[in-house]
């Protein structure tokens, strides 16, 4: 059967400073194909070849002053992908004050106005972006709305209801190893009982059936989980509430091998049937 619903097309712009750029990235994490400072003239020919991907069902692109000449056809190039896609636009405003504030604090300078003026960047980009404006269904003000506001109404604006972006990654690792730099929440088992010391287990993982029943047959180990699950539950809530996209758990023992291995395969398993995205790392089973 043919999929009749149309793809989703997400066309981006605003001033400089505005945070376009944050946003975009915040977007990507949604799972859309994103495309910045594209030049106007190139919407059509991108548009036809994501029409005929079908690992591509939502676009962004930002389209902005930055294009300069490239704005030329705007119009007659917008109609055109309209046409084809479901097309939303969003523009991101912002005061000249703000904006002279956050290249201040940054030290960069404004795009269009490299030997010139903040004040004549933005004047330019006013006349510039009037079409885009003009389309736009939402108009974000981000004077007083920092990074989190920001993803948070992003968040409510394009997620889809059925989608659940939100993923759990678990890390098991081994201390001596180091702890993964990536890690949001590290939690120690090396408090459990260790099948290292029983030569029969020593050589094998926490994903073998006779090492698991090493390890829950420890009661402190059933405690663990049982203490520990409610409260990832708890965060994973609070993360998606505060539109973050994921968190990553990383759970050690001494060597990464047996404890947090099966703690982690345990816990995952727990967590998968409340959350779809949950993906688990052993990243030092295999050393010795």
């Amino acid at each position: 059967m043919v999929n009749k619903t149309p793809k989703q097309l997400y066309i981006i712009s605003g001033y400089s400073g505005s945070g376009k750029t944050a946003a975009l990235r915040f977007i990507e994490e949604l799972g859309f194909y994103c495309v910045d400072n594209l030049p106007a003239k190139l919407l059509p020919e991108l548009m036809n070849l994501v029409l005929i991907n079908k690992n591509i069902s939502r676009i962004a692109v930002v389209i902005d002053a930055r294009g300069k000449d490239f704005l030329r056809d705007l119009e007659q190039n917008i109609d055109f992908v309209c046409t084809k896609f479901q097309t939303t636009f969003i523009f991101f405003d912002c005061s000249l004050q703000t904006i002279i504030r956050r290249y201040k604090e940054s030290r960069l300078k404004h795009p269009l106005s490299l030997t010139g003026t903040i004040a004549q960047g933005y004047k330019y980009e006013q006349e510039a972006l009037t079409l885009l404006r003009q389309h736009a269904q939402t108009i974000i003000n981000t004077d007083n709305t920092n990074i989190h506001e920001l993803k948070a109404r992003l968040h409510l604006l394009l997620a889809k209801k059925q989608d659940h972006f939100f993923e759990i990654k678990f890390i098991s690792f081994g201390f001596k190893y180091g702890i993964p730099q990536e890690a949001d929440i590290v939690l120690d088992v090396r408090f459990l009982n260790n099948p290292y010391f029983d030569p029969k287990l020593r050589n094998k993982t926490g994903k073998d059936k006779k090492v698991k029943k090493f390890i829950f047959d420890d009661k402190q180990t059933k405690t663990f989980i049982n203490k520990t699950y409610p409260y990832v539950h708890y965060l994973a809530s609070k993360y998606i509430n505060a539109a973050k996209t994921f968190v990553t758990i990383a759970i050690g023992c001494t060597g990464g091998q047996h404890r947090s291995v099966a703690v982690t395969e345990e816990l995952g398993k727990k967590l998968t049937k409340d959350h779809s995205f949950v993906t688990i790392t052993h990243r030092d089973i295999a050393k010795k």
